[in-house]
């Protein structure tokens, strides 16, 4: 008896997908097999960090999963960081390009709200890869480095711009651009990381993105304000 129920269970443990399974099954269903080979891996790579993490990925799983040879993945990568930092670096150059489009197409008088709003909608599309960046950038320095260095200081330096030339036209007050680019970035790369603000519904969103835009540009503080009404700091 107890040889019959070992076998039974020896049996439903092989017919039962493992954890591992299921991911790749998963990344299989992600799979679209006219893709090129390069983006079939890093479209498996993507779904696999994410589920399971960059450490307990195995590049014969992301293989697996972009339905090639692991032979073939070498080809194309030599070791699983190569397919981390091309992943990571990619998605933010994406960013960076809709972020070019935006800029130039956007009026004035909305341009901040338009802006959150389609980045909002690039991260919830695309919440596998910025979920991978953001486990993985803070063990891996390189990879932060090139972050850094490659995206974010260039999106300082555009967004910089965009908001010199408001000054300039008198939209915005004559501040530090350098230093509102680097306000306005990282208020919305924390909102952004804020998992609800994906899950929200979209008459949510907006109402969030509103208010987000309304704090940076009028900030908090009642209008008018006075020095008599302001509470005094505490020494």
């Amino acid at each position: 008896m107890k040889m019959n129920l070992r076998r039974t269970l020896t049996l439903a443990a092989r017919m039962s997908p493992s954890p591992r399974d299921a991911d790749l099954e998963a990344a299989s269903r992600h799979l679209n097999h006219r893709l090129p080979i390069r983006d079939r891996i890093l479209n498996a790579a993507e779904h696999l960090f994410a589920q399971r993490g960059y450490e307990r990925t195995t590049t014969k799983q992301i293989a697996d999963g972009a339905a090639i040879s692991e032979g073939t993945l070498f080809r194309y990568f030599e070791h699983k960081k190569d397919v981390l930092v091309t992943l990571v670096s990619q998605g933010w150059s994406l960013l960076l390009t809709d972020l070019l489009i935006e800029l130039s197409e956007l009026p004035s008088d909305r341009a901040i709200d338009l802006m959150l709003h389609h980045w909002l909608q690039q991260f919830r599309a695309q919440s596998d890869l910025f979920r991978v960046a953001l486990m993985e950038i803070q063990y891996h320095p390189d990879l932060c480095s090139r972050v850094q260095t490659e995206i974010l200081s260039k999106m300082t330096s555009i967004t910089e711009a965009y908001i010199s030339d408001g000054i300039t036209r008198g939209t915005y007050r004559n501040l530090n651009p350098r230093h509102l680019a680097h306000i306005f970035l990282s208020l919305f790369m924390l909102v952004s990381l804020e998992p609800t603000a994906f899950q929200s519904p979209p008459e949510e969103q907006t109402a969030f993105v509103e208010t987000l835009s309304d704090v940076f540009l009028n900030g908090i503080v009642a209008y008018p304000a006075t020095l008599a009404n302001r509470v005094p700091a505490q020494s």
